[in-house]
Order: structure tokens, then C-alpha cells, then sequence
């Protein structure tokens, strides 16, 4: 899925792995907000292993966005200005993540711009707060998640 553009005009692009229950919630991971090569191939290799698994197995629908900032601008959430004008990744970021409303997000490595924090302590899109956690760029980052979280 295509979340967005960049200043420079690189998609931002999503990947959505659904499992075979239809009440399960939804897992947001997203890495490369600082352009660390670290959390981009974490994430990468969080979907290729939920992936394998059969969508019957898998606990909740995952959307993963390995890189969120393939620009490496300086990101601001929530984002001010005019939107996609200004802060285009931010923007593209925070309203199509409330759109898709996903129950957690997990923003894996460096967050300086405050994704996380911004996503829980704010209203997202108009829809609400999102709840969400920076965790570090590492093997089974979704291993220990459930439906429960």
C-alpha cells in the first residue's frame, strides 16, 4: 500500500499482513523515521517472518512501514503548516496511521521526533489517541505480542 510521498517524491510504502480472524486488532510497525538502517531492516524482517506464518496463526493484522522517512527530513508530530506542503512525510505519517486506526504502534528505533508519544498523548487525524511504544530495532520484536499486547 502506498502511505505517501516525500519532499523529494519517494514513496512511503506499507505493507499489510491479515490474518484469518476477523475480530483481531491491528499492529502499525514502522522504522526508518531517522533514516537508521537498523529499524528499516528490522522491520523488513518482523513482516517476512509474520508472513510466513499462516494467517491462521498469526495473533493480529500487521501493517509494516520499514521506512517512514526515506528523505531523512526532519519529521514533527504532530505535524504543523499546510499540509503535505510542509512536513510531507509527517503529515503523510500521522493522517494515514489514523486512518487505519491500528489498536498499537510501535515505532521501532531512534524517535526523536516524538512519534510515539505524539500518537498516545494526542487526537490523531480527528479520530483519536493511538496507543504507541518505541521499541529497539532487534530480532522478535513481535514475538511477544498477542492479542492481548
Amino acid at each position: 500500500m502506498d502511505v505517501g510521498l516525500s519532499g523529494s517524491g519517494a514513496l512511503i510504502e506499507a505493507t499489510v499482513l491479515d490474518t484469518s480472524k476477523r475480530s483481531a486488532p491491528t499492529v502499525a510497525l514502522i522504522g526508518g523515521l531517522n533514516g537508521d538502517s537498523a529499524s528499516i531492516s528490522s522491520v523488513r524482517a518482523e513482516a517476512k517472518a509474520f508472513e510466513a506464518m499462516p494467517a491462521s496463526r498469526r495473533p493480529f493484522r500487521l501493517i509494516a512501514i520499514p521506512q517512514g522517512n526515506p528523505d531523512g527530513a526532519a519529521l514533527q508530530f504532530p505535524p504543523t503548516g499546510v499540509a503535505y506542503r510542509e512536513h510531507p512525510e509527517s503529515n503523510a505519517l500521522w493522517r494515514w496511521i489514523g486512518i487505519h486506526g491500528p489498536d498499537l504502534v510501535l515505532v521501532v528505533g531512534d524517535d526523536s521526533a516524538g512519534l510515539a508519544a505524539a500518537l498516545s498523548d494526542q487526537v490523531v487525524a480527528e479520530v483519536g489517541r493511538i496507543p504507541a511504544r518505541d521499541v529497539p530495532a532487534k530480532p522478535g520484536i513481535l514475538s511477544g505480542l498477542s492479542e492481548s499486547f
